[in-house]
């Protein structure tokens, strides 16, 4: 395949992508085998393997496996969907299609994205059992991301962890305001050795006017901090990015 992402691009959009809410209930399908068989029918499908990592998904583990495809999106969900009979694939947020599926005790979760110029595809597998995969579907227990702090009283909603590369992202909630919430975070990570790599006007102090990414570091680590507010509602959506050693 042509065209390429830094890892940590890469790294964050994976983590991103399964941020995503749940398809509709999984649909047990007969022609895939989840496990070792995945990759190989994916490859039979003209997918070639690109990463593989244990992940955590909230409270449940399972393996994710990201698949490339030299074919537009709409291809290649249609291809799969009638090679294997799958369920419809969803569209979801901007250039995203999602499914969910059921092989045995095996849930397989599908997320394809266009990301490459040239209409080529991603394809995300996470695949978990009955019971892992219920794990996920919990909102996580608490602050997951020791080494950066969180929102006092916020609401965890999401967090995930690359068990290879040890990146985790975490989402959470608060009734606090964007601009409150910026402020705290910006100084806490400052507290806490972070620095902020643009910071507005010196280390610590945050520009709310327009919800953007902070991008802070600490000796050879990473952390992404985004504030939102919530779609018609009072509060704020945050999330928070930690990657240890972004060099590896």
């Amino acid at each position: 395949m042509t065209g390429h992402r830094s890892p940590f691009t890469v790294l964050f959009l994976v983590l991103l992508v399964l941020a995503l809410p749940a398809a509709a209930p999984a649909r047990v399908f007969s022609r895939w085998t989840a496990g070792a068989h995945t990759a190989r029918a994916l490859a039979a499908a003209g997918g070639e393997t690109l990463y593989r990592a244990k992940v955590t998904v909230n409270n449940g583990r399972g393996e994710l496996t990201v698949f490339g495809f030299d074919e537009p999106l709409a291809r290649v969900t249609g291809t799969l969907a009638r090679s294997f009979d799958l369920p419809a694939f969803a569209k979801a947020e901007g250039d995203l299609a999602v499914a969910s599926c059921r092989s045995g005790d095996r849930v397989v979760r599908l997320v394809a994205a266009r990301l490459f110029a040239g209409g080529r595809t991603l394809l995300f597998a996470l695949e978990q059992s009955e019971d892992q995969a219920r794990a996920s579907r919990a909102p996580p227990a608490g602050n997951r991301l020791g080494a950066v702090p969180a929102y006092p009283g916020s609401e965890p909603l999401f967090f995930v962890k690359d068990e290879k590369t040890r990146a985790a992202l975490a989402v959470s909630r608060t009734d606090s305001g964007s601009r409150e919430v910026q402020a705290f975070l910006a100084g806490r990570l400052a507290d806490a050795g972070w620095t902020p790599v643009f910071p507005a006007s010196g280390p610590g102090v945050a520009d709310v006017e327009t919800p953007a990414m902070k991008v802070y570091l600490r000796n050879e680590s990473v952390c992404c901090l985004l504030v939102q507010p919530l779609p018609g509602a009072t509060g704020s959506r945050i999330t928070l990015l930690h990657k240890p050693d972004a060099m590896e």
